[in-house]
């Protein structure tokens, strides 16, 4: 009769002690250092992302273009007799009158509220290489707002038009410099 050969040993040969020795010294060592370094580095773990933080104060998250037509606005309000109710929406068109035309759906990203703000939107439409400047002053709010701004009316060419490029801007309308700003791959194209 043959003996049964074991495939998985049940104990483990004992390692020699000077394989696990230096691992035991740094154990002893770390053992009452450990929660005062885990204390240390939670308290800087905000640094970084402070530091992240001031340098994308401001940002454009996603600009989402498109035409819109006047129908797209119609709230039940109005279906009823009321006015075009805004819902804390920040929209701005270029001729306030008109609905329909080619809206820019912007989010932005602030750190700090902009109680004087300007945001330039510039277009180069199909119908020459002449660049087509639109003008908005508003109030901007800390955080991720979202903006309207809608090229209307006589300004725009049409329902099935779109803008060759285009770049948008915000700045403060009394310091001057552009605080954030995108625009179309075109818009740098030769």
């Amino acid at each position: 009769m043959s003996t049964p050969v074991r495939l998985f040993p049940m104990s483990r040969p004992a390692a020699p002690a000077t394989l696990h020795a230096p691992r035991t010294r740094l154990r002893r060592f770390l053992r009452p250092v450990l929660p005062g370094l885990a204390g240390l580095l939670l308290a800087l773990a905000p640094i970084p992302a402070a530091a992240a933080a001031a340098t994308e104060a401001a940002g454009i998250v996603r600009i989402w273009p498109g035409y819109r037509t006047a129908d797209s606005f119609t709230t039940v309000g109005e279906l009823f007799g009321g006015g075009e109710r805004r819902s804390g929406r920040i929209l701005r068109r270029s001729q306030p009158d008109s609905r329909e035309g080619f809206y820019f759906l912007t989010r932005l990203r602030l750190a700090e509220a902009l109680p004087a703000a300007e945001v330039r939107l510039e277009l180069v439409l199909p119908a020459g290489p002449n660049v087509v400047t639109h003008r908005f002053t508003l109030d901007l709010p800390s955080g991720e707002p979202v903006l309207h701004l809608g090229v209307t009316g006589s300004d725009w060419p049409g329902a099935d038009s779109r803008p060759v490029a285009w770049r948008l801007s915000v700045q403060d309308r009394d310091a001057g410099p552009v605080l954030v700003q995108s625009q179309s791959a075109l818009w740098t194209a030769p």
